[in-house]
């Protein structure tokens, strides 16, 4: 049912899933404040830049196949027990995918980097289903942690979201628990899952 992509080739397919599934997320509508297609557009081609760096060896991409070739879901994970990465080219590459929205997806980054976590780690950075694919995400989810010896950190993009990974996969609030984008941004709520 799941399967660990290899290769870029398919990082498409997972960034236009990731950008459909956020599409109405709080995130994606404070990142890029136009019109719904170009949200779509530019937060796709934003998706694939991380998503491509994942696949070409900074981490994992997992899927759960769709009976029309597509992808029920695809969580995207980055490896960080050792140096960490950042996409070949990425200032440039960002700056052409977010236009004139630059400065915000700017802000993201300096805010997730401020608050990463020093610790070795596994770094859980998107995990998506799609909508009538209810609990396909937490099965995901567990099919990679369960193989995992080393803890997990993510950022949570919803109170809800976050409730469900305290209640259900055993991950705890970190100090400070919420983190902002420019300070006024949507809250990001800091997450870390003990080694098992």
């Amino acid at each position: 049912m799941f399967r660990t992509l290899t290769g870029d080739a398919e990082a498409r397919p997972v960034a236009e899933l990731l950008g459909v599934v956020f599409d109405d997320s709080e995130i994606n509508h404070w990142l890029v404040d136009g019109p719904a297609a170009e949200r779509l557009d530019r937060m796709t081609a934003w998706f694939e830049i991380l998503v491509r760096h994942a696949l070409t060896g900074a981490g994992q991409v997992v899927v759960a196949d769709s009976i029309d070739s597509s992808y029920a879901a695809a969580a995207v994970w980055f490896d960080r027990t050792g140096e960490a990465t950042e996409p070949e080219n990425y200032a440039e590459r960002t700056a052409e995918a977010a236009g004139p929205h630059l400065a915000r997806f700017q802000a993201l980054d300096e805010v997730f980097d401020e608050h990463h976590p020093a610790e070795p780690h596994q770094h859980l950075a998107f995990l998506v289903a799609q909508p009538q694919r209810t609990g396909l995400g937490s099965k995901l989810l567990q099919h990679t942690t369960s193989r995992l010896t080393v803890p997990v950190y993510l950022e949570a993009t919803s109170v809800d979201s976050r409730r469900l990974y305290e209640t259900r996969h055993g991950f705890d609030r970190m100090d400070p628990p919420d983190i902002r984008p420019a300070g006024d941004g949507p809250a990001f709520h800091r997450m870390w899952r003990k080694a098992a």
